[in-house]
Order: structure tokens, then C-alpha cells, then sequence
């Protein structure tokens, strides 16, 4: 029974990954609203660079990234964003878009070096002096190179300071 539950949820996964075909209009349209924010420019000394592909780090309605973005502002980061479209196919989750006011986009103006590089595919980043790759998997041995991503604490908890 336990096989059959873990190929239940793989390919749960997989079929949430695969959303973007038909998502793709709405998640092209949610990254170029999201570029027009209006944000303000951080002044953390510590750079880091999120290249995140996958939409399943956000968590329920978006606080498992917010929780994220949180911790590095804590920890006096600067943060920029890969603007992958798969990742920006969730953009409408409360939790998740109010952290991105937070987040400046990797292009032309950003850093040619990062501190850090948080991804869910690099363990390695060629810009970058370190890179951390973060996982969601909880049905298979973590990899030496990965940090399980824990389930943050409530959005409202981080705000309050």
C-alpha cells in the first residue's frame, strides 16, 4: 500500500508541475504585473539570489515562501528573483505576492556576484559564492547537498515582529 501511496503523490506532483501549460497565459500576466509594482529597493548587506523553479515551495496560500522571505530580511538580506514562469503560475496566492513586494528581479541592474543562491535545482550557482538547494520531498532520502524546506510560522507572526 505504502508504493502505491508514494506513486499517488509523485504523480500529484508531477500533474501540479504540468499545470503551467494551460496556466501559462495567466502566469506570463502575473510576472509582468509583478514587475510593474511598485517596490522598494532593499538595504541589506548580505545579497541573495532566489532561483526557484517550482511553485510547491510555496506552501498553503503562499506562507512556506513568505516565511522564507522573512528569514532573509531578518538575517539583513537583499533579495532578487529568477522570474521563472513555473514559480510565478501561483503568483495569486495571498501569502505568496505580498513577499514578492519584498523581492527585486535578476536582470541587468542586479549584482554580478550573490552571497547566496537559494534554489530547488542548483547546488552549485555559477554566480554565486554559496547556494543552498531546498527540497519539499518527504518521500525520499534528502541528498547531502539539500535542506529539507520546513512549513513556516504563520505570516501574521512574522509581521508582528
Amino acid at each position: 500500500m505504502s508504493t502505491l501511496l508514494t506513486f499517488g503523490r509523485a504523480l500529484e506532483q508531477k500533474v501540479r508541475e504540468a499545470r503551467i501549460f494551460y496556466r501559462f497565459p495567466r502566469a506570463s500576466e502575473a510576472r509582468e504585473t509583478w514587475r510593474h509594482d511598485d517596490r522598494k529597493k532593499g538595504s541589506g548587506k548580505h545579497l541573495v539570489l532566489l532561483d526557484i523553479r517550482s511553485s510547491i515551495v510555496d506552501g498553503e496560500g503562499g506562507r512556506r515562501f513568505h516565511a522564507l522571505i522573512s528569514l532573509l530580511l531578518a538575517a539583513d538580506c537583499r533579495i532578487w528573483i529568477v522570474p521563472h514562469l513555473r514559480f510565478f503560475q501561483s503568483f495569486h496566492k495571498c501569502y505568496k505576492r505580498q513577499a514578492m513586494q519584498k523581492v527585486e528581479e535578476d536582470g541587468e541592474r542586479s549584482p554580478k556576484r550573490y552571497d547566496l543562491c537559494i534554489s530547488d535545482r542548483y547546488s552549485h550557482h555559477p554566480r554565486a559564492n554559496n547556494a543552498l538547494r531546498i527540497t519539499t520531498a518527504t518521500l525520499r532520502e534528502i541528498l547531502a547537498k539539500e535542506m529539507p524546506f520546513p512549513y513556516g510560522m504563520h505570516p501574521d507572526v512574522y509581521q508582528s515582529g
